[in-house]
């Protein structure tokens, strides 16, 4: 897991975990909520990325309203890292259609509790591979150079071990279908 936070006039600003999660590499808020959706996935040697924790401050999101997208940039440029197949996450139900709009997540599960938070959660999946282009065209500032994403995960990737920068290459599968869907 990798905490990514943004500051503005040295004010924290957003935050963000990102969790790299494989077959071997199972930590993950979605997982844990969502084993029976996201478990095929793993089986079949897919590469998540599960962003969680997102949160920004409400001052500085009415100031910056571009502040959510910058938040998310980090679990972007992960998947793009660690050839992520899918971009798995917790979403509150009035955050859904968010996600579908500028992303193109799809709903995976029905509601359920998430821990700690009194919010019911969908599990939504992006395939990555499938909608980077037009995510990075319509919202440019989600580009990076293989030198950025290096300087953000470089490190992290050596305590993962090969698996996630090499797993992530095989093209998604149809087979592969989340319980609730």
């Amino acid at each position: 897991m990798l905490q990514k936070s943004d500051y503005s006039d040295r004010l924290l600003a957003s935050t963000v975990r990102v969790h790299v999660i494989t077959d071997k590499e199972r930590v993950s808020p979605a997982r844990d909520v969502f084993p029976d959706v996201v478990t095929p996935y793993l089986r079949a040697q897919r590469v998540i990325i599960d962003p969680s924790r997102l949160a920004a401050r409400a001052d500085m999101a009415k100031r910056f309203p571009e502040l959510p997208y910058f938040a998310l940039r980090p679990p972007w440029m992960a998947a793009h890292y660690f050839n992520a197949d899918y971009i798995v996450l917790c979403s509150a139900s009035g955050h859904e259609a968010y996600y579908r709009r500028v992303y193109r997540f799809h709903t995976w599960s029905g509601l359920r509790s998430y821990p700690m938070v009194t919010a019911k959660v969908v599990c939504m999946g992006l395939e990555f591979a499938a909608e980077m282009e037009r995510v990075q065209s319509r919202y440019p500032s989600f580009r990076s150079t293989p030198a950025e994403r290096e300087a953000l995960f470089g490190e992290f990737s050596l305590s993962l071990g090969r698996c996630a920068a090499t797993q992530g290459t095989a093209p998604a599968r149809a087979d592969v279908q989340p319980a609730d869907a």
